[in-house]
């Protein structure tokens, strides 16, 4: 300050311009000093300002209209000489100096600027993130060429926009919410924008921690479900090595009642032992979201009756299945049929578990929602479930309580999956049963939708075709291809009681070698996992040479494998085959696949 008027010390209370102009300045804040090296800047390039400055000689704000023009002084630099009168108290606008305030004290970091970049205010809260528009461009604080061009357009625009940005600031690179809105200088007309900024670092760190978080999870689910799916293909092939030969047993005619009994006994042993590992292995994969659903055609009537057959050869004291169907309902249905023989079939063999004495019944209905949706429950007059556990019922290896788990058995997940698979039909499970004492028994329901199939004419008999339907068939030439020397003894033994000639092939390139060189095989049995070229990549290689071996065109090729998933199927059917058998191999099944599939 070099000099200043009788009105001026009257507004600062100085008594004289000697103390006054000793007084120390330097407690201005750095947006009052931005804003006067602003207006120094305008004068010195001839402009006249005219601003309203709010001031605090007393602690309490003067509003002050002021005129800013520059002056000559004796050493040739210039000097703004600032002429002021104090604003009216009652010309004031209240709303005015509170606004000043809230600018001064708020979070939000404010600037205007004109369309070539230069800053013509700051708020303390930006003059503090940035420094004074003297330490660099504008634009530099954006990093990357292609940012600032994209703020350069922004500038200049018409309306309003809102981006997120990675801004240098003097703490460092941060993530600012950036908001843009083109106004007017209130002072000058000339055309800006107002850049309001918002430190959004925090969330930004919150949501990489959590993608983090989600990835690790996502990983460690994945490698949950590798490990039980090579410990499940571990057990499923000595499994079928197990099954097999009891099921060659069981079709022997040299074996006493009590015999027959003991292989009987063992055999369903192994069949418990093997519901357990697929249990876990489709819990694990819908953890993962690795299950998908499978759409195909089906009778549903059908479908149920084989489920009541099969609750039926249950023997002993256990009840009998009634089963209701709503006659209005159309059959022909589309969707995954061995999902929803899944869910009804863990509802089943519960209901039957839990109900030593007494009856269970399956109905189906249409739900009340309409078409495409269908009502299936089963109910029991069991044992019964108490209010407390009925909330948990549905979460993995829950069961009622530790007495019904020591006296009845099992994992507890039968109905997590079913909710699970349900849910991912699209559909809602439940329970409800009575509240009570013992015996009052437990309704199961799930709502799917399963659009009908019109004049759905294929019939899918509820009867599974039995080996000795097979035994009268043609005999086949079928090349076997595994590795495992039990499992070809196996497999090997079942089609020979079939009546088929039998080559085996120790792995996929002896397989394929066996196929190129003999156009006579009827059938090859191809395991997937072998050593040297695994059966994926031998039906690869035996289809891709139709060129010069058109035989193998229509070559019948089935996997037997003990990778049991849907995921194998889809690889199995997209390398070429034709069909997919899942270890253990029963000799229903395999007597069935043949039917299905076998060059005659």
């Amino acid at each position: 300050m070099w000099w200043s008027n009788s009105a001026a010390l009257g507004l600062w209370n100085a008594p004289d311009l000697d103390s006054l102009l000793a007084r120390d300045w330097t407690d201005m804040s750095e947006a009052t000093r931005t804003r006067l090296a602003l207006c120094l800047e305008r004068v010195r390039r001839g402009e006249v300002v005219r601003e309203q400055w709010t001031l605090y000689p007393n602690g309490e704000p003067v509003t002050v209209s002021t005129t800013l023009t520059g002056i000559e002084i004796d050493d040739g630099r210039i000097a703004i000489l600032l002429k002021g009168r104090p604003e009216d108290e009652a010309v004031l606008d209240p709303a005015l100096v509170r606004g000043v305030e809230a600018l001064r004290h708020t979070r939000v970091l404010i600037e205007t600027l004109n369309e070539s970049g230069h800053i013509v205010y700051q708020n303390p809260a930006a003059l503090k993130a940035f420094g004074p528009p003297e330490r660099g461009g504008f634009f530099e604080r954006f990093g990357a060429p292609g940012n600032a061009d994209r703020i350069r357009t922004l500038l200049g625009a018409s309306e309003a926009h809102s981006e997120e940005y990675l801004v240098a600031t003097t703490a460092g690179e941060r993530w600012h919410a950036v908001d843009w809105h083109p106004i007017r200088d209130p002072v000058t007309g000339e055309r800006l924008a107002l850049v309001q900024q918002l430190d959004v670092t925090e969330r930004h760190q919150m949501q990489d921690a959590l993608a983090l978080a989600m990835d690790q999870a996502r990983s460690a689910s994945l490698m949950k479900s590798d490990f039980i799916a090579t410990m499940s293909h571990e057990i499923r092939t000595p499994m079928n090595g197990v099954l097999g030969m009891l099921d060659l047993l069981n079709m022997s005619s040299g074996l006493s009642r009590e015999q027959q009994d003991w292989v009987q006994a063992a055999h369903d042993s192994a069949s418990a032992l093997l519901k357990i590992i697929g249990d876990i292995l489709d819990a694990s994969k819908l953890e993962a979201a690795q299950i998908a659903l499978e759409e195909g055609r089906f009778e549903l009537p059908a479908l149920l009756e084989s489920l009541v057959k099969l609750m039926a050869t249950g023997g002993g004291d256990a009840p009998q299945v009634a089963l209701t169907v709503d006659p209005g309902i159309d059959p022909g249905r589309i969707g995954d049929a061995g999902r929803l023989r899944q869910v009804l079939l863990n509802l089943l063999s519960n209901a039957v578990k839990f109900t030593p004495n007494g009856s269970v019944a399956l109905r189906l209905r249409p739900a009340k929602r309409g078409e495409p949706w269908l009502h299936f429950e089963v109910e029991d007059n069991g044992i019964g479930i108490q209010p407390e556990h009925r909330a948990r019922l549905f979460e993995p290896f829950v069961q009622a309580d530790a007495s019904i788990s020591r006296r009845f058995g099992g994992t507890g997940l039968g109905l997590a999956i079913s909710r699970q698979l349900v849910e991912l039909m699209g559909g809602a499970i439940d329970v409800e049963s009575p509240v009570g004492t013992s015996g009052t028994g437990s309704r199961f329901w799930f709502e799917v939708p399963l659009p009908s199939q019109d004049h759905y004419a294929e019939h899918v008999s509820s009867k599974p075709p039995s080996a000795s339907d097979h035994l009268r068939a043609k005999p086949l030439r079928v090349l076997v291809a595994e590795d495992n020397r039990i499992n070809q003894r196996v497999i090997r033994a079942m089609l020979e009681r079939l009546g088929h000639h039998v080559v085996l092939a120790s792995d996929g390139l002896e397989a394929t070698t066996r196929v190129l060189d003999d156009p006579t095989f009827d059938l090859v049995l191809m395991d997937m996992q072998m050593p040297t070229v695994d059966g994926l990549a031998a039906t690869r290689a035996i289809r891709s040479q139709d060129a010069t071996h058109p035989y193998v065109r229509t070559l019948p090729i089935v996997a037997i494998t003990a990778n049991a998933g849907g995921l194998d199927r889809k690889r199995c059917l997209d390398a070429g085959m034709n069909d997919f058998l899942p270890k253990p191999v029963l000799v229903e099944a395999l007597a069935a696949v043949i039917k299905r599939t076998a060059r005659k």
